[in-house]
């Protein structure tokens, strides 16, 4: 069942026994303050009802006046008896480009305040997102025809990923920030209007502006629409059940290298909604995105790999989603067809490159856990005696790789062609050298250092664990 929150009013009294139903109220938690009204309403709260809290604000670099913002919030929560850490994103290439900052930022942000988490050994990170949050995704996600998971919205308790420990809590999920503000103001709560939010796209501009009018000229309760994205979310868990029984028999996964495959021949036969739902998973688990595909581009892959096979070329490749999918013939005797879905390469110009620390695990592309510790001479000394920069970075796979692991007699011709630039390649900072591939064992340049891979899919598949299929890495 989904946990559905216990009030619709900001207040002390449910709050506490809200906290108090998730089973979170005796263990220490944490709460993600950006400085803004339902942030800081959300810390006020959540020291009414736990005692070991901690505040966590991070600063993403991108603005001149971000660091004075974070000094602000750090001062609110110590007048309040709370710890806080602050926390800062590194740009290793500098910011992404405009279309992809918010994105950038967002992962950046979520992956920082989850190693801190881990760091302490916390299990629940406390957000602060409220119903108007929740129904503007709604709205959002309805235009770009999202399917069932896009329209589900934000879950008030979710995993951070697949295999963590750590839980996202949005207690302010059935909250409008009408309501939050009043509070805000009812107890003399300070906060900060966040820049970034009065330039937030046009279209979700226009999104609020439109249910404002709504709701004033046509009666709209929001709280009616926040009934139907419940429903939605049940809809999904009912939806997700119905697919595990098809993907147990008919789905192989490879998850040490990222990949899923299918035989296409056995699931013909299916109703279009439970395709369309099992296809959806496969995208979502393969990519390791966000966001789920939209519904038109899942009916496109639909008609092209499954009502019209026979035109579908051997290796013939299709990009949606994140993923790349490509089916592979059965010889004369074996006349299955194998769907393949991985993770689509990077762009020319873009590697998926993101800075890595040694002993500092880094969750990479949504997908994979890279970890490293010094050993041997090394171990205990920290990086003085480190050769080349020091410093480390971690990307796609590219075609110049092959190679270097043909000299070392490394090979990856166990792996579909196409999933192989979708595996991550360790860099020195300074000369861009390679330093470790750890799907195949290659290291080079340091080897005090060990490195490894651990998959880690932002998306689970809705399936039993003996029917997955584990790589030695």
């Amino acid at each position: 069942t989904v946990p559905r929150p216990l009030f619709t009013m900001v207040n002390f009294e449910k709050f506490v026994a809200l906290v108090r139903s998730l089973g979170i109220s005796g263990e220490p938690v944490a709460v993600a303050v950006s400085g803004g009204r339902d942030s800081m309403a959300l810390t006020v709260l959540t020291q009414k009802a736990i005692r070991n809290v901690v505040a966590m604000t991070v600063d993403h670099c991108l603005r001149s006046d971000s660091e004075v913002e974070a000094k602000f919030v750090q001062g609110e929560v110590t007048r309040m008896g709370i710890h806080h850490r602050q926390l800062k994103c590194s740009w290793l290439h500098g910011p992404p480009n405009t279309s992809r900052l918010q994105q950038e930022a967002r992962n950046q942000r979520y992956q920082l305040l989850a190693a801190e988490c881990d760091r302490l050994r916390i299990k629940h990170l406390l957000l602060g997102h409220q119903l108007n949050d929740q129904i503007e995704t709604f709205v959002y996600r309805l235009g770009r025809a999202s399917g069932i998971d896009g329209l589900s919205g934000m879950k008030m308790v979710s995993q951070w990923r697949s295999n963590s420990p750590l839980r996202l809590i949005r207690p302010l999920l059935s909250v409008t920030r009408e309501e939050v503000t009043k509070f805000c103001q009812d107890h003399g709560i300070r906060w900060l209007d966040d820049p970034s939010n009065e330039m937030q796209e046009f279209r979700r501009i226009a999104i609020r502006s439109a249910l404002a009018s709504a709701r004033s000229h046509q009666n709209l309760n929001i709280h009616d629409l926040r009934m139907v994205t419940e429903m939605v979310q049940d809809a999904e868990q009912t939806a997700n059940n119905a697919v595990a029984h098809i993907v147990k028999n008919r789905v192989v996964v490879n998850e040490g290298y990222g990949y899923a495959e299918l035989d296409v021949n056995s699931i013909v036969h299916l109703p279009a909604m439970t395709l369309n739902r099992l296809f959806t998973k496969l995208l979502m688990y393969a990519s390791g995105l966000d966001y789920s595909p939209s519904l038109k581009s899942v009916e496109t892959l639909l008609t092209n790999r499954v009502h019209r096979q026979p035109v579908v070329t051997q290796l013939e490749t299709q990009a949606i989603g994140g993923c790349l999918v490509f089916t592979l013939r059965g010889t004369y005797h074996d006349k299955s067809t194998i769907m393949v879905f991985c993770r689509q390469p990077a762009a020319k110009g873009s590697d998926r490159s993101q800075e890595v620390v040694v002993s500092k695990p880094l969750w990479w592309d949504g997908r994979f856990v890279i970890s490293s510790q010094f050993c041997g001479k090394l171990a205990g000394q920290g990086q003085l005696l480190l050769a080349g920069s020091g410093q480390y970075y971690v990307r796609s796979l590219k075609k110049t790789d092959f190679m270097l692991l043909k000299c070392r007699g490394k090979s990856l011709s166990f792996v579909p062609l196409f999933c192989r630039f979708a595996l991550p390649v360790i860099c020195d900072a300074e000369s861009n050298d390679v330093v470790s591939i750890p799907h195949v064992g290659y290291t080079v340049g340091s080897p005090e250092i060990t490195w490894t891979v651990t998959p880690c899919p932002r998306h689970s598949l809705p399936w039993p664990l003996e029917n997955h299929v584990w790589s030695k890495i």
